[in-house]
């Protein structure tokens, strides 16, 4: 009986969020991954209420954190009068805080490298037609000229592309956490110097996934990474420099 007792107080509280706080998650997440983008203006109040299933006043609720979180401005109005996004980078990223980015780079790194790889080796097996389809047009989105700020979004659409390939939900949500854990601190980064070796790269993956070769995509999806923590490093020192 007290060993019983002794496991029920290993137990903490419950926390149960509120609306407003599932929908701060929401949109953040939403931002993290490019969905949303810098000057990008939401849907009018009554019908982005509607579109989340909640009040009015639980949005506006919501929508007060993520302008005191410098994610949203609520002040600059567009022609639909609906809240414009700005991007997370445009806050400022301090000294301090690029020393923690680094020593945080290694982390998210190899967390990329057990989770994407393992998601190109699985769609190499399970891909479909239609799968095929997506990851060319994410390459094409990435090679069609985009500016700095667009890069995020075309680049996460690829990657996530090939976790929904691998067809485990599990592995999804792990890639799209891995992805939004990286971006965000780095929005005033310029990525336009990584465009072409990234389409390069992704190239390779979507041709060992349609060429149904588990291995080759595992290998070119670690080949990736490696190489585009090393491009997020020279991109940082240069942030540095131009701080």
């Amino acid at each position: 009986m007290s060993n019983a007792v002794d496991r029920v107080r290993m137990l903490g509280p419950v926390s149960i969020p509120s609306a407003a706080e599932v929908v701060v998650a929401q949109v953040t997440r939403a931002i993290e991954l490019g969905r949303f983008l810098p000057g990008d203006q939401l849907p009018p109040e009554r019908e982005f209420a509607v579109q989340l299933g909640v009040s009015r006043m639980t949005l506006r609720a919501a929508l007060r954190d993520l302008e005191e979180a410098g994610l949203l401005n609520r002040e600059r109005r567009g022609s639909g009068g609906g809240t414009l996004v700005i991007a997370a980078g445009t806050i400022g990223i301090g000294d301090a805080e690029h020393r923690a980015l680094r020593s945080e780079l290694e982390e998210i790194f190899e967390f990329r490298i057990a989770c994407e790889s393992t998601a190109a080796e699985l769609a190499a097996g399970r891909r479909t037609d239609a799968h095929l389809a997506q990851l060319e047009r994410a390459i094409e989105d990435l090679g069609s000229g985009l500016t700095a700020r667009r890069f995020r979004a075309a680049d996460n659409a690829f990657h996530l592309a090939v976790a929904d390939a691998a067809g485990n939900r599990w592995l999804r949500q792990a890639v799209e956490d891995a992805r939004a854990a990286m971006f965000t601190p780095f929005d005033t980064a310029r990525f336009e110097l990584v465009v072409a070796s990234t389409v390069e790269h992704h190239r390779r993956i979507l041709d060992a996934i349609a060429a149904g070769d588990p291995e080759r995509a595992r290998a070119s999806s670690i080949e990736h990474i490696h190489e585009a923590k090393q491009e997020m490093l020279v991109v940082l020192a240069i942030a540095d420099r131009s701080a």
